[in-house]
């Protein structure tokens, strides 16, 4: 739609405010980047067959809290700067949240409520911070993952989206790879 300037128009009279045409672009922009993620996705998934994950290595990299190739290691350097990592590596970080005994899926379902209710009302300044905090339970989440990118961008906060890029970025192709790990055909 054409952003409605009010030039050559009574004062008062547009045919849409400024606003709702400003969250109309965002919608579209947030739909844009998740077609992308969808596209470059089922691009991996049809070059490569997905592969077996080997739970036995996946389990001892999760218990050992020492090794610089450890599931705790991993996903602090996943949080400080995942461009360093190797695909292997993503996915040990993907999944070890599966067989880490400190998961707890249901945790971060109840406390999603508010991050989607902030979503829908697109309050971005709250919606980062609540994300955030998720990240904290759920550091692997790409519905997180994605949405904080998108308001990241939204609030030109470009440092942050461009951390949030290169998570998401390690993460796509380690899913790809061994499928989302949501039953035991996929992980």
């Amino acid at each position: 739609p054409e952003i409605d300037t009010g030039k050559n128009k009574e004062p008062g009279k547009t045919s849409q405010p400024f606003a709702a045409q400003h969250n109309n672009c965002y919608m579209i922009f947030v739909k844009g980047i998740m077609i992308l993620l969808a596209v470059f996705a089922g691009n991996i998934a049809c070059a490569q067959q997905p592969k077996k994950l080997d739970f036995v290595a996946l389990k001892k990299a999760v218990a050992d809290s020492t090794s610089p190739s450890g599931y705790k290691s991993l996903l602090q350097k996943f949080n400080e700067e995942p461009r360093y990592l190797y695909p292997y590596e993503g996915a040990i970080v993907y999944y070890g949240k599966l067989v880490s005994k400190d998961y707890n899926w249901s945790k971060g379902f109840f406390n999603r409520q508010k991050f989607d209710k902030l979503l829908r009302q697109q309050n971005f300044v709250d919606l980062i911070e609540e994300g955030e905090k998720l990240l904290e339970d759920e550091p692997t989440s790409l519905k997180i993952l994605v949405t904080l990118l998108a308001s990241y961008i939204k609030t030109a906060d470009t440092t942050k989206a461009a951390l949030t890029k290169a998570k998401i970025n390690l993460l796509v192709p380690a899913i790809s790879m061994h499928g989302n790990g949501t039953s035991d055909s996929t992980a």
